[in-house]
């Protein structure tokens, strides 16, 4: 325990989140948790509405965020916002070097197949599976 008290030295690596604090990053971490159980309509009202906040704090948060709101909108049916979301997130995963966009896309996948016949789900499942 006395280590854990000891004050932090100048040389320590730091780990973890310090571009995005406070409410944005809890915002983060729960629409998240409730993206992953399946919610829709609940993720999209707390996170669409902080995606420029979070791009000027960290591009590559803000499109992992955008990745997860693809999948967001897939779970409350409406591919066309998880298409157009998910074209955003690839194409700035590239630029900012984010492999987790990629997969945050590629985890919405399985709900986009509801709508295999449309051509922006096609293009997205060729897109993510070809990385």
């Amino acid at each position: 325990m006395r280590l854990l008290a000891a004050p932090g030295r100048d040389d320590e690596v730091h780990l973890g989140q310090r571009s995005v604090v406070g409410d944005d990053l809890y915002a983060v971490y729960r629409t998240t948790c409730d993206i992953h159980l399946g919610r829709g309509s609940s993720a999209i009202a707390v996170l669409e509405p902080r995606l420029d906040a979070l791009a000027g704090s960290s591009p590559r948060t803000a499109t992992i965020s955008r990745a997860k709101l693809a999948r967001a909108y897939a779970n409350a049916g409406q591919p066309d916002h998880a298409c157009r979301l998910a074209v955003q997130a690839l194409d700035a995963g590239v630029a900012v070097g984010s492999h987790s966009a990629l997969s945050e896309v590629r985890r919405a996948l399985p709900v986009l197949k509801r709508w295999n016949g449309r051509s922006d789900v096609q293009e997205i499942t060729r897109r993510a599976e070809n990385g």
